[in-house]
This record gives C-alpha cells, structure tokens and sequence, in this order.
C-alpha cells in the first residue's frame, strides 16, 4: 500500500548545503536538462511561479514562458513537482541531481539543481 504524500507548504525553510535539500523542497532553485532537441532552465521563484527558457539545437530558436508549479515531498529522495498542473517525478540521485520521470512520456531527464 502506498503512504500518503506529504506536501510542502512554500512557507518551508530552505536547507541549504544539505543532501536532501532540494528534495525536501526546491523552492528558490533553478534546474535545467539537455536532451537530443536542446537544453531547457527552469527557475522555481519563491512566490510558486516559474519561468522557463529553452533552446533548440535544430533551429537555435530561444522559447521562454513561465507557469505555476507545486511540489510534494514523497521521500527523502523523492518528489513530485507540477508545472501548469504537468507531473514530474524527480527521484535525487545526489545533492543536485535528480531523474525526472513524466507520465505518458517515454524518456527520462536528468536535470542538474542549483540555489538562485
């Protein structure tokens, strides 16, 4: 059975310089991936907004936005982050990395976290 998810008020303290730190909550961080397309920043403002940019390799076409996004701890090692109300879950796998599954997508992105 699982257990329930705990969700992190945005109100919660940042442990910085901690494994978990990002983890337990990745408000004020920014993170970004690359992948066959390009690469993509995200920055995860402390109000619950989020801005993005990205680039395309194809092209070298900039698109940038912003959204909304939510965070739920699941574990020490676990969470689940909404973008515009899109899943993604991030499992830490050090410090300041972290593999991203989203559902209905086949791959997997390794994103890279840093305080702002």
């Amino acid at each position: 059975m699982l257990s329930p998810v705990k969700v992190v008020p945005s109100q919660s303290p940042i442990q910085v310089g901690t494994e978990t730190s990002f983890a337990h909550n990745p408000r004020g961080s920014r993170f970004d991936y690359k992948d066959k397309g390009g690469e993509c920043i995200y920055k995860l403002h402390a109000n619950g907004t989020y801005t993005f940019a990205a680039v395309s390799q194809k092209n070298n076409s900039p698109e940038d936005g912003w959204g909304i996004w939510t965070y739920q701890k699941v574990s020490a090692k676990k969470g689940v982050l909404k973008l515009n109300g899109e899943v993604w879950n991030l499992t830490f796998t050090s410090p300041h990395r972290a593999v991203a599954k989203v559902p209905g997508k086949k791959r997997t992105y390794t994103c890279d976290f840093e305080w702002l």
